[in-house]
């Protein structure tokens, strides 16, 4: 069964935090779409914490998906990078208004970044999902990546 952690930290004001509408939306259209003994979901991370923490958390994980904003994009970069380096074979995902549209630049930029998702991201998640573990992009829409051969 394939684990999969999702991340979006949110600026926290006050001691506040909003809750995680964006993978909240992704999680809960995929546990509706998936076979629930193919895929489990670890607990949210929402809260601002340390890199450290995050990586913690998200270490046993098989697939990663970030939803970067304006407000996370460097800390969700920097947890996506050092879980990569923990787990070569874990499939990070990044998605939300930080990747941009034309993504080779920033998908050579950072190479631990296996597949980033373009606009509304709940059925390409779970068309993802349902691509794991054989991890052959080449039909879905709305994604980039860089394929083995270095071509994107």
């Amino acid at each position: 069964m394939a684990r999969i952690g999702l991340v979006q930290i949110n600026n926290s004001f006050s001691g506040q935090n909003y809750l995680p509408y964006s993978i909240a939306c992704l999680q809960s259209y995929a546990q509706v779409r998936l076979a629930a003994d193919k895929f489990t979901f670890l607990p949210m991370i929402y809260k601002r914490i340390p890199v450290s923490e995050v990586v913690e958390r998200m270490a046993s994980a098989d697939i990663v998906g970030f939803s970067s904003y304006v407000w996370n994009a460097q800390i969700s970069l920097e947890a996506a990078r050092r879980l990569k380096q923990l787990r070569p074979d874990m499939l990070v995902i990044f998605g939300g208004p930080q990747v941009p549209d034309g993504a080779e630049a920033f998908l050579r930029a950072n190479p631990f970044i296996d597949v980033v998702v373009h606009n509304e991201g709940e059925k390409t998640f779970v068309d993802l999902l349902n691509q794991y573990p054989i991890r052959d992009w080449s039909g879905l829409r709305g994604i980039s990546y860089i394929d083995k051969d270095g071509n994107f």
